[in-house]
């Protein structure tokens, strides 16, 4: 009787360190994923207010320098874009650029 007793609390045990190792292997794998998307986000740019009592839309790359491109390729650039307005900016479109030959 005394033997079943150690049995079933050996097995008890082992299943409680299998629940554990399980449990930190999921933290592990929880941890791992938030940190790969927490870095892939990108800082949010508050720009300090240049305009008050309006929106108004600053872009951030003065210049864009592709070099040379034939006519006719596209090409895609990605632009950031802050509100330096006091107020909320609403886009009722999506916004596009269209840029000319020797622009």
């Amino acid at each position: 009787m005394k033997g079943r007793k150690d049995k079933r609390r050996q097995q008890a045990a082992e299943q409680k360190k299998m629940l554990w190792t399980v449990l930190g292997g999921l933290l592990l794998i929880a941890a791992a994923v938030g940190l790969a998307f927490g870095a892939a986000r990108k800082p949010n740019v508050r720009a300090a207010p240049e305009v008050t009592g309006a929106p108004r839309l600053k872009v951030l790359q003065e210049r864009v320098d592709l070099g040379t491109v034939k006519l006719g390729r596209q090409v895609q650039v990605d632009v950031e874009v802050v509100n330096v307005g006091d107020q909320t900016l609403r886009l009722s479109e999506e916004p596009w650029i269209e840029v000319v030959e020797g622009c």
